[in-house]
């Protein structure tokens, strides 16, 4: 027998859950940067108000790995190679733990000094820059401004950026930020539901209360009156 409450999905439906099917797949297919996206926004505030650096688009260089050596110019500082190849991350990830040279190489060409370039030994994290595809695996440092030799395996259609290091030895601060700002986030809606609750709580202890008192009375009265016409019959019985 068929089931007479059943009724078929309309078509607006139908459109509305394929559309909200497409939308989580795409957010799980690029999770890695939702992940950065949502936490360079917390980094946001934080960083305009000075209490920490958030790389800009424009402080982040792209290098497609086509031809080797490369000549670029940096400023001093230490920076992060990001990379999304699967090649590379391989790569990276089998001697991240060993002390063998890099696979990627910073010379200065005017001395000849080669530049240490170390494994980054850690995962995608919500602080890594969105506008770097992938994650870090590589980071060396540069003591002053000028033209260094980039050398570097030629992977097809590989790419690698490179991001300015503003996180390390910051992480413990990075990750309070985040919690002192989840916990505002969560928190400010939180204590508005909660003192709606109290107060529908208290609300319905009132009326129940209410209810009570009114109930009280209304068997007290039953009670009197039972008890002035007991009285009566006992004086019509006399």
């Amino acid at each position: 027998m068929a089931n007479q409450g059943y009724k078929p999905p309309g078509f607006l439906a139908i459109i509305g859950g394929v559309i909200m099917f497409v939308i989580l797949l795409g957010l799980v297919c690029s999770l890695s940067t939702t992940v950065k996206v949502i936490g360079y926004g917390l980094l946001y505030v934080p960083s305009r108000l000075g209490w920490l650096d958030a790389p800009r688009p424009q402080d982040i260089r792209r290098l497609d790995l086509e031809t080797t050596p490369v000549d670029a110019y940096f400023d001093a500082g230490t920076y992060e190679i990001f990379t999304s190849n699967y090649e590379l991350l391989s790569i990276s990830m089998q001697f991240e733990e060993s002390t063998s040279a890099s696979w990627f190489h910073v010379t200065n060409p005017r001395t000849g000094e080669r530049y240490e370039v170390s494994y980054v030994t850690r995962g995608l994290m919500p602080y890594d820059s969105p506008f770097a595809d992938g994650r870090p695996v590589l980071r060396f440092s540069l003591d002053e401004p000028g033209v260094y030799r980039l050398n570097f395996p030629t992977p097809p259609a590989a790419s690698v950026f490179f991001v300015p290091d503003t996180t390390t030895g910051k992480e413990w601060l990075i990750w309070l930020v985040y919690l002192g700002e989840v916990g505002l986030i969560l928190g400010v809606p939180g204590w508005f539901y909660i003192r709606g609750w109290r107060r529908e709580a208290e609300n319905l202890a009132a009326m129940r209360r209410a209810q009570r008192a009114r109930a009280d009375s209304f068997w007290e009265h039953e009670q009197t009156r039972q008890e002035i016409e007991g009285q009566g019959n006992s004086y019509m019985d006399l």
